[in-house]
């Protein structure tokens, strides 16, 4: 049973809530160690307010998740209502107001773990879109290729991202 806003579903509050008991279960039935996020994705779709992501997110926490996570509220302040209206870890989205600050002011505002969502992704788009645009022009070029990086350093930071989580 969903609620619906311009095709952007939002589960009921107590569908919801039971969904996220049994994946907290779940989780928590593991052999390794799992770290459950429970989102609020209404305020994100438009579906509801910053108070009914709060509401759920405490509900969710109750229920067993160990990360919550409502992306997109609308201001810092929102931001750190939530925060201090839970006891666990809280996850913010990097884009609106939020992708306008730095890592140490989100970090500042209480939240522990930052989700970039499509932004690499786009940002790859951007790229690939200026770039072939610039070759198809009618005097193309290929200055966008003097920006790019090579393989061995993707290569050497993922390596090191990895060998970080592994520590």
């Amino acid at each position: 049973d969903t609620q619906m806003i311009d095709g952007n579903p939002a589960y009921h509050f107590d569908f919801a809530l039971e969904r996220i008991k049994a994946g907290a279960a779940a989780a928590k039935a593991l052999a390794h160690p799992f770290i459950f996020c429970a989102r609020a994705d209404g305020v994100m779709n438009g579906v509801y307010d910053t108070n009914e992501a709060i509401r759920r997110l405490q509900a969710f926490e109750a229920a067993g998740a160990d990360l919550l996570y409502a992306p997109l509220l609308p201001t810092t302040d929102a931001i750190e209502h939530l925060v201090k209206s839970v006891s666990k870890p809280v996850n913010a989205l990097a884009a609106g107001a939020v992708a306008q600050m730095s890592v140490r002011q989100i970090a500042a505002l209480g939240v522990r773990r930052i989700s970039v969502g499509s932004q690499i992704a786009r940002l790859t788009h951007r790229a690939i879109y200026d770039s072939v645009n610039e070759m198809l022009a009618p005097d193309g070029e290929f200055n966008a290729f003097k920006t790019s990086i090579s393989g061995s350093k993707i290569d050497a930071l993922l390596t090191a991202e990895i060998n970080n989580e592994n520590e």
